[in-house]
């Protein structure tokens, strides 16, 4: 039993780029088996995890570590978290992680 959560980021459209128009964030509760994919988890500010979320088997789990100490994370197409490691120099550091032992490197237990 779990919960599988998808969401995406939607960086500020540039050069005449239109805004994102679908939904940010996505929840299903997987009750017959446990959830496919690769474990995200949500934390809070002091870092304590819930590791009951899992992406669908097409994403991977995006760890961003912002300059303030502060962390988010969230389900995310593999290009697409390598595009935003690429580009997204001033806002923290990006994680792509495509296993839970890349998540309990970052995050910790």
């Amino acid at each position: 039993n779990g919960t599988r959560v998808r969401s995406r980021a939607c960086i500020p459209p540039k050069y005449g780029g239109l805004n994102c128009t679908e939904p940010l964030f996505e929840m299903n509760n997987c009750s017959q088996v446990p959830c496919p994919g690769v474990t995200c988890p949500t934390c809070n500010e002091s870092l304590g995890c819930n590791w009951n979320s899992t992406c669908p088997m097409s994403e991977i789990c995006l760890v961003r570590e912002m300059p303030d100490s502060n962390f988010t994370t969230h389900c995310i197409m593999k290009d697409d978290c390598a595009l935003i490691k690429s580009l997204d120099k001033t806002q923290g550091v990006v994680h792509c992680c495509a296993d839970e032992s890349c998540l309990r490197t970052i995050l910790g237990d």
